[in-house]
């Protein structure tokens, strides 16, 4: 076995910025626009997400189209609850739905700011009497002061009227200049100006701005709106039966997840292609069914600046009045997906248009990767007026396996649902199908209450949409998220709470009979799970391509061999169920009280292994490079990169520990171990192993039981490595499958990534999972002692470290999980030093942020 340094450069990685401050400072979400409830046709619907795991209150702040603003009212909304309000609840109050009062009534339309220093996520929507729903926190985008608008009707359409709706939330008047360029890419009139006064909001027509200077342009137009001060744009569309649709966003994508056929009863497929390349030149169309069947490709022609439209009659039956497009390519089965492919810098919008002219943007897809995805809003099957159906699309060339999860309107976890979406193909499913269960599906999500958010993982990239359909037979696409959800800023500084409040505790006390944490959980953020979510987004990893093995106990149940994944797992046995629950994120268990569960949900394999101890799994000196090759009824255990061991009964000795270590070592595993805490003097394997993760929990052991301390080599051994907390119990056992979920993040995140390749091994993710633990305020720090008035971040206040001899606690090892720290630090990547100073050599040295930490 090769030696391993101790600890060597921990001191000083310790000594790293991960400061901690003080509470989420209170943020606001506006709602560029909600409907006055004195229009008769329309009503403004907000959805409210509270992601937080704690209580709270909202400041609703409302101000109509003329600036004015009335007194805020306030919305009370319980832990990961989701509320809703409607116009005439925010004009009137609405006790029931937890509006303090309502703002009364005001000079056209509302916009809105939700103030809370809570973790919200803020959905607008307009309803129509025709139950036909849009979404409208979508908003043009902006580069700085300049917002695109990238589809507008021309005056000409008066029965489909294109409106710019330009919103100044400032203190002072906004100067706009609005621009408009026609589909040839010609400029045919001049700017126009306009003043927007202080905090108010104005709305022009296509009409109102050509005869103002845009002129008479072909087809429709694209504008851009410039600003000398902040303001939100909107792109909306008005048809003569008032339905109002959104017409802002963009997408960065030459794929169409959906275009109708032209036998669709829902209208029609209506594509914009615009060329933002000077020259002109050609462009490929490839057409897939929904059954994975591609046509020929079709090749277009198309102009510098210019825009291109077709639709579906034009790409099934052809068009001789549009190049390229002379000969259709026929019906397919089901609707079409499309893929563009150009040397052109092209953009790809896809529509949904209706038999009258109506348009909805159809382009819009989750947020997320093809991986993890999550859709905010999804009517529940009792709906039958407005009916959600989930659309899958699979771009790949193997089958997708996929599983489907909701979360109800009281923040609660539904059932799974699988499904599988063959190569190339895309499935569709209806709110009841998916609720009640059918052909194709595996599960049911069951009844929840009210509206559902989707979580939709698979294990080949596919897309997920959200459609919704209207008695009418209007389509209209509900995967968006806003703005500050998808792009949202992220102050690293903010990452971390501190504890507000210290408590010390007397030696007769007992942290079992606290309540503090219980109920003071949202401050306790040290895991980073939900940070890390709110930085990255979902472009997370997620367990993809690793295999866990779980030490268990002899109560692991005899079906644990052939899982595949933990859904299938099942048992009363609360120990190993547990711990499992949170290896593979079985939603009922949270990490660390976090809004977000541990990532690990898509390992390749899950398996047990029975043993009543370490004795058995690691076999006897001769055995022991490898470990069981079968699982307790007798399944072939696939080769595991990440091992969980939570059980630490039964004692060690020098032998096991060297033999351990060495399984460890020779299989390149990392193993995540848990520290006894049952009684002093119970030095287990676990938690006495060099080469593993030896977890420790700190809040519910106040004495802190010593781990191992000595071992048959005669020499000290400092342990735990790390600290964590869990939700399922207060016991180690449950903070080790929370390090080990962790590892996971950061092991595949190097596997896939050719960047980090080289932390793709045992020794670098612990050094950095022990790199990025939460410790102290250093910066009240003097040297290697704890400088008064500084707060510590354990409740007991005992960091212990007194020297440069002993760089790590003796009670919480390098200190508490952090898994966004960490993740950031693997994130930072190799760096090239460059050639040494003054050493000539020309060699190039490349420094590995990956301490030796054993």
């Amino acid at each position: 076995m090769k030696a391993h340094t101790t600890r060597r450069l921990v001191a000083w990685i310790l000594t790293l910025p991960f400061s901690v401050a003080g509470a989420q400072e209170p943020t606001s979400h506006t709602v560029a626009l909600f409907p006055s409830a004195s229009d008769a046709s329309r009503q403004g619907f907000a959805r409210v997400i509270n992601h937080s795991a704690q209580d709270g209150e909202i400041r609703i702040a409302a101000v109509d189209d003329s600036g004015y603003g009335p007194e805020p009212v306030t919305l009370a909304i319980r832990g990961s609850q989701t509320a809703h309000f409607n116009s005439d609840d925010l004009e009137y109050g609405n006790e029931l739905k937890g509006l303090s009062g309502g703002v009364g009534s005001g000079q056209g339309d509302w916009r809105l700011a939700l103030t809370s220093d809570l973790d919200l996520e803020v959905l607008a929507y307009i309803r129509t009497d025709g139950g036909f729903l849009t979404a409208m926190h979508d908003v043009v985008p902006a580069t700085g002061n300049r917002h695109h608008v990238a589809i507008f009707n021309p005056g000409s359409n008066d029965r489909q009227v294109s409106r710019l709706r330009i919103v100044n939330p400032g203190e002072d008047q906004a100067a706009v200049t609005i621009a408009g360029v026609d589909s040839v890419g010609a400029m045919p009139g001049k700017d126009v100006g306009a003043t927007i006064p202080a905090g108010a909001a104005r709305t022009f027509t296509a009409q109102e701005l050509e005869s103002s200077g845009l002129g008479d342009g072909t087809a429709k137009w694209r504008l851009t709106v410039d600003s000398d001060r902040p303001v939100i744009v909107q792109s909306l569309l008005e048809s003569p039966n008032a339905n109002l649709t959104n017409l802002s966003t963009t997408v960065d994508t030459r794929r169409v997840p959906l275009f109708l056929a032209a036998s669709s009863p829902l209208g029609q497929g209506f594509v914009q292609i615009r060329n933002r390349s000077a020259g002109g030149g050609e462009m490929t169309v490839r057409a897939f069914d929904d059954a994975g069947v591609a046509r020929e490709p079709v090749t277009l022609t198309i102009g510098g600046g210019e825009t291109r439209f077709f639709n579906s009659d034009d790409l099934e039956q052809g068009n001789p009045d549009k190049e390229g497009l002379s000969v259709g390519i026929g019906a397919g089965e089901g609707d079409w997906r499309l893929e563009f492919a150009s040397t052109l810098d092209i953009e790809v919008l896809a529509y949904v248009r209706t038999e009258d002219g109506f348009l909805t943007a159809i382009h819009d897809t989750a947020s997320g990767t093809g991986y993890y995805a999550r859709l905010p809003t999804f009517n529940p099957g009792s709906n039958p007026n407005q009916v959600s159906r989930l659309r899958l699309v699979n771009h790949g060339t193997a089958t997708a396996d996929v599983r489907i999860q909701g979360i109800d309107d009281d923040g609660k976890w539904s059932r799974n649902v699988r499904a599988s979406i063959p190569a190339g193909a895309a499935l569709g499913f209806s709110a009841q199908q998916l609720e009640s269960g059918d052909e194709g599906l595996a599960g049911a999500l069951g009844d929840g209450a009210g509206k559902w958010q989707l979580i939709v993982r698979a294990d080949q990239p596919v897309t997920a949409m959200s459609l919704m359909e209207s008695r009418a037979r209007h389509l209209t696409s509900l995967s968006t998220v806003p703005f500050d959800r998808s792009d949202r800023a992220f102050d690293h500084s903010q990452a971390f709470a501190k504890l507000p409040v210290l408590y010390n505790l007397g030696d007769s006390e007992s942290l079992w009979e606290r309540t503090w944490y219980r109920s003071n959980y949202h401050h306790a953020k040290y895991a980073g799970y939900d940070y890390l979510l709110r930085k990255h987004g979902h472009h997370l990893p997620s367990g993809r391509g690793l295999t866990i093995l779980q030490a268990e106990s002899a109560h692991t149940p005899e079906d644990l061999g052939s899982v595949l994944h933990l859904f299938d797992y099942e048992t009363h046995e609360r120990h190993a169920r547990l711990v499992a629950e949170l290896l593979t994120e079985l939603a009922n268990y949270y990490a660390l009280y976090s809004s977000y569960t541990t990532y690990s949900h898509q390992l390749d394999n899950f398996h047990a292994a029975d043993t009543a101890d370490l004795r058995e799994f690691i076999g006897d000196a001769k055995n022991v490079e490898r470990y069981p090759l079968t699982s307790y009824d007798d399944v072939a255990i696939a080769p595991a990169k990440l091992l969980n061991v939570s059980n630490t009964n039964g004692g060690s000795s020098g032998q096991l520990v060297r033999q351990f270590d060495k399984l460890i070592e020779e299989n390149d595993m990392v193993a995540c171990t848990a520290m006894s805490s049952l009684s002093s003097g119970n030095w287990t394997t676990s938690g006495m192993s060099y080469n593993s993760i030896v977890v420790d929990q700190f809040y519910a052991n106040p004495s802190n039981y010593d781990g191992a301390k000595i071992n048959d080599h005669g020499s000290p051994r400092d342990k735990p490595d790390i600290s964590a907390r869990s939700s399922a119990g207060t016991a180690t056992s449950y903070s080790a499958p929370q390090v080990c979920s962790a590892a996971a993040v950061l092991l595949e995140r190097a596997k896939v990534d050719p960047r980090l390749a080289n932390a793709y091994n045992s020794v670098a993710v612990k050094s950095i999972l022990m790199a990025g633990a939460t410790r102290f305020d250093y910066k009240i720090s003097v040297g290697w002692s704890d400088a008064s008035p500084a707060e510590p971040l354990f409740y007991d206040g005992g960091w212990e470290r007194t020297s440069d001899t002993r760089p790590l606690s003796r009670k919480y090892g390098a200190g508490a999980l952090n898994v966004l720290a960490a993740y950031d630090i693997l994130d930072a990547g190799e760096f090239d030093t460059g050639d040494p100073v003054g050493s000539g050599s020309g060699a190039r040295r490349r420094l590995l942020l990956s301490l030796q930490c054993r």
